[in-house]
């Protein structure tokens, strides 16, 4: 199924696998990706790679500048993306010309007579994939990779898993691709298929239990349990018996534990330094700086969040208050009503006050029709506040008075009244009345024709 038509690698990075560029629109100095590089003074021909003089800090970086100006030019010196690591002692360099890549790693001195090197990034270089495929399970892992070599292709691994204490083979497929692109799909024989990217596990050191070195770099000398973190010596074949204690968080589970925050925190900076390529450095300074914006708006959102309960609150306190307010304003507005129309009420609603009337007011006795008339029509005199029957018209006047025998003047107050003889008829009004000589009385008129009448 796989052949072995594989070539060396070219130039320092491989081949370069295919990118999200088209190629009609990449120029004659254009690679299809980006190549890291990076800058760091020069290690000496008797040093180790843990020397502390590499991790000094380089010149100023208006001198690291002015260097590079010097070489390549501005104009692509303002082309390249940079950035620094290390508190200084390196700088990551990122361009996609080739020109300007051949320029730079022929510099090997700043103006300041400090000796580098900038030299191809060993790892941001390199990019992950996953694939599946289940027709490869039970093939050689070297075969594979001599096989995809010619795609890009210059590591693969497989991943297993542990069943019954033996490790078995699984149809997943780790391939490393040289370039900083992940290709979208590779060929394994006639079938395509596709390369999704691979987020590796946070590393974790056996020795001591820390994360971002491996056992191999530990220099801590004490072997730590993963289990209850505790230094103590197990035989060969047994398992610690302690209670399960995080080292990180104090939580009752393992160091290794996923359901760790630590954990949880370094798979963070896993995958921002895939996504991103780059460094483990600089992914782990972005996260921490994330989680300080993201700790302090946290705290912001909190106190936002208990302003808001507590103008609720207050709120509702003041809609209650103002229901109460209200139903106490409409009781006091009905009683307002009802007095105002108890003092407010009409004439004809109000019963007659008894009050005694002066003595010399004489009423004339009425019929029965006449009673409930009065009683309708009564209103107060303007002198002494009696209640009298409103005069009637003349006609009426006098036909009352011939068929009552009363007689009443047009004085409102009632004093002055003049009464007439049952026994004297219409006829005799007005003309003089005889008075016997024994009386000892004087001849009066009455009505209008003043007619004599007896006192």
């Amino acid at each position: 199924m796989f052949g072995s038509s594989a070539g060396p690698l070219e130039g320092t990075a491989g081949p370069i696998c295919q990118s999200n560029v088209p190629e009609w629109m990449l120029g004659p100095d254009d690679r299809s990706q980006m190549m890291v590089l990076i800058l760091r003074r020069k290690p000496n021909n008797n040093s180790t790679s843990n020397n502390p003089a590499e991790d000094a800090p380089l010149s100023d970086s208006i001198i690291v500048g002015t260097s590079i100006e010097l070489k390549i030019g501005t104009k692509a010196t303002r082309t390249l993306n940079a950035s620094r690591e290390g508190r200084g002692s390196r700088y990551i360099l990122r361009t996609s010309s080739k020109k300007i890549i051949d320029s730079l790693m022929t510099i090997t001195e700043l103006t300041d007579g400090t000796q580098i090197e900038i030299v191809a990034h060993p790892t941001l270089n390199t990019v992950q994939g996953l694939v599946y495929d289940s027709d490869t399970i039970n093939k050689d892992e070297q075969l594979i990779q001599e096989y995809l070599r010619t795609q890009g292709v210059h590591s693969v691994r497989r991943i297993k898993k542990r069943v019954n204490g033996t490790l078995k083979n699984t149809p997943l497929l780790v391939l490393s691709f040289h370039g900083t692109v992940l290709p979208k799909h590779i060929y394994l024989g006639l079938m395509r298929t596709q390369v999704r990217t691979y987020y590796p596990s946070p590393m974790i050191c056996f020795n001591c239990g820390l994360y971002g070195h491996s056992k191999k770099l530990c220099r801590q000398p004490a072997i730590i349990c993963l289990r209850c973190s505790v230094t103590h010596d197990i035989p060969q074949g047994e398992q610690c018996s302690n209670a399960p204690l995080c080292l990180h968080c104090k939580a009752g589970h393992h160091i290794t534990s996923k359901e760790c925050p630590k954990y949880k925190e370094e798979e963070k900076i896993v995958r921002m330094k895939t996504d991103r390529n780059i460094s483990f450095t600089e992914a782990r300074r972005l996260c921490t700086e994330a989680a300080k914006k993201d700790s302090f708006s946290s705290v912001v959102q909190e106190q936002i969040q208990q302003d808001l309960i507590a103008k609720d609150q207050l709120i509702k306190t003041l809609q209650n208050q103002v229901a109460v307010l209200k139903k106490e304003l409409i009781t006091l507005k009905k009683s307002m009503q009802s007095r105002h129309q108890s003092q407010t009420r009409s004439p004809r609603d109000q019963s007659i006050p008894t009050t005694t009337t002066k003595p010399h007011t004489q009423l004339s006795p009425c019929s029965s029709l006449q009673k409930d008339a009065c009683v309708q029509n009564e209103r107060l005199s303007r002198k002494d506040q009696s209640f009298i029957s409103p005069p009637t018209k003349r006609r009426d006047n006098r036909k009352a008075n011939n068929n009552e025998h009363y007689m009443q003047t047009r004085s409102r107050s009632g004093k002055r009244q003049l009464d007439i003889s049952p026994t004297e008829t219409i006829n005799d009004r007005g003309k003089r009345i005889p008075v016997p000589l024994d009386t000892g009385s004087t001849p009066i008129y009455t009505g209008n024709n003043k007619g004599p009448r007896t006192s």
